[in-house]
C-alpha cells in the first residue's frame, strides 16, 4: 500500500470549499463567493482543548465569567485540490456539519495536503 493510499484510507468526511473572487462590473469590482471544490474526501484533526466552555474551565484569577479553550483544527485532503488561504470550508461527516472560515496556507506533500482551519459556525 502506498503512503497516499494509507492516508486516504483515513478520510471519513467530505469538504466543500468556497472562495471569494473579484467580479468586474463596468468600472466597479465586487467580490462573489464561488464553490471550487465539492464533496472532496477529507479528514479533520483536532488538537488542544475542546470547545469554548462556560465558567467551569476558567481559573480563579480570570476576570471574565467565560473561558475560551484553545483548539487547533487541521484538514487533510488530496494534494491536487487547490485551496487558497482565506477559503471557507464546509465539512460534512461524523454526524454533523461544521463551517470553517479563514483557511490557512496549505502545506502540500506528495500524499496529501494539510490546512489549518478556524471554526466559523457549527451546523448540526
Amino acid at each position: 500500500m502506498s503512503l497516499r493510499s494509507a492516508v486516504e484510507s483515513l478520510y471519513d468526511c467530505l469538504a466543500t470549499v468556497t472562495v471569494r473572487v473579484p467580479v468586474r462590473e463596468g468600472a466597479f469590482t465586487r467580490s462573489e463567493e464561488r464553490q471550487t471544490v465539492t464533496d472532496a474526501p477529507c479528514r479533520v484533526s483536532f488538537s488542544g482543548a475542546g470547545r469554548q466552555s462556560f465558567a467551569g474551565l476558567r481559573t480563579a484569577d480570570e476576570a471574565s465569567p467565560w473561558a475560551e479553550a484553545e483548539q487547533s483544527v487541521k484538514i487533510f485532503l488530496a494534494p491536487e485540490w487547490e485551496i487558497p488561504a482565506g477559503s471557507r470550508v464546509l465539512v460534512k461527516g461524523r454526524g454533523g456539519q461544521r463551517l470553517y472560515g479563514r483557511s490557512g496556507q496549505p502545506a502540500v506533500y506528495g500524499s496529501h495536503q494539510e490546512i489549518a482551519l478556524s471554526l466559523e459556525n457549527e451546523v448540526v
